[in-house]
């Protein structure tokens, strides 16, 4: 029995937000496992583009973290109008006299609008919530974890926005034998599925280089020195409808050894992934699907490149 599971068999399950706090806490080694495979595909894929790449997709991505940083739901407005005057709202996890000098952190938007919600400052100092002075204390110190836990995870999501936004853009496609575009039918059975390398609905951007460093064959690709092979591929679920599976992508050697893995996605998500090519030889690219409740699915072919070094 997983840690998680324990948790919901010794806490009820009736306490509020409870069981989504359960269902965050099974997602959360995927979604950390996802971000940091995603960060370094872009350093194994090694993209060739200049300083204007990186700055317009990091634009999206550093928009994107100031809005999560900056966003507050009711909670937050409710805690800011009930909490009594006195108990700060992030109570510092070390417990010494001695402040810093100069601090600075995300402002608790939520907060500062319950605090000047008309009538919140009689709630504020009525008996009823001085009385609840200890429980606010034990509040601030836990929102003091929130608060260290959502910049480390804002963060991580903000590089992997980053790198996952410069790994999908054209300037960095274009650098090897690149082919898009398509959709190709298949058995929705769970076990190992070969991917479309191209076809006729896909249109070949980039073909092969003249040289025979890179190959393409009847579902495999070879390689005459080192190099990477960069997928995305969406799984779309055909028949019967409302069907759902997953699938994670792989490279396999000429020896049958898997060589790398994606993580797992949900069907109807891109999932993009670099495998790193070692040596020369022959690799197919595959796929994993698992708890697939579909007769029939379409592959999509968002994006194939495989380049040498």
């Amino acid at each position: 029995m997983s840690f998680v599971d324990m948790l919901s068999e010794v806490i009820p399950y009736t306490i509020p937000y409870w069981q989504g706090v359960l269902s965050r806490l099974r997602e959360e080694p995927y979604r950390w496992y996802k971000r940091l495979n995603t960060i370094v595909d872009f350093f194994e894929f090694s993209c060739g583009g200049n300083l204007v790449l990186y700055v317009q997709t990091l634009l999206p991505a550093l928009g994107n973290m100031f809005l999560t940083l900056l966003d507050f739901d009711y909670d937050d407005v409710l805690r800011g109008m009930l909490r009594p005057y006195g108990p700060y709202a992030r109570k510092s996890l070390v417990f010494s006299p001695r402040k810093a000098k100069w601090q600075w952190e995300v402002p608790e938007l939520g907060e500062e609008i319950g605090k000047r919600i008309p009538g919140a400052k009689f709630i504020k100092a009525s008996k009823v919530a001085q009385a609840t002075r200890f429980l606010w204390i034990v509040d601030g110190i836990i929102q003091r974890a929130f608060y260290y836990w959502l910049l480390l995870d804002v963060v991580g999501e903000f590089l992997y926005n980053w790198a996952s936004g410069i790994l999908r853009s054209e300037a960095c496609l274009q650098d090897g034998f690149y082919v898009r575009g398509g959709y190709y039918g298949d058995s929705g059975g769970d076990g190992e599925h070969s991917v479309p390398l191209g076809g006729f609905q896909s249109k070949v951007v980039n073909p092969p280089p003249p040289d025979g460093s890179i190959q393409i064959g009847g579902g495999w690709i070879g390689f005459s020195r080192p190099g990477a092979i960069l997928m995305a591929y969406t799984l779309h679920p055909f028949f019967p409808l409302q069907c759902r599976a997953e699938f994670r992508l792989f490279i396999r050697d000429d020896a049958g050894r898997i060589l790398d893995v994606s993580p797992w996605e949900r069907s109807g998500s891109t999932n993009l992934f670099v495998a790193r090519i070692p040596r020369p030889g022959i690799y197919y690219p595959r796929a994993w699907v698992r708890n697939s409740s579909c007769y029939v699915i379409a592959w999509g072919l968002e994006a194939l490149v495989a380049k040498t070094y």
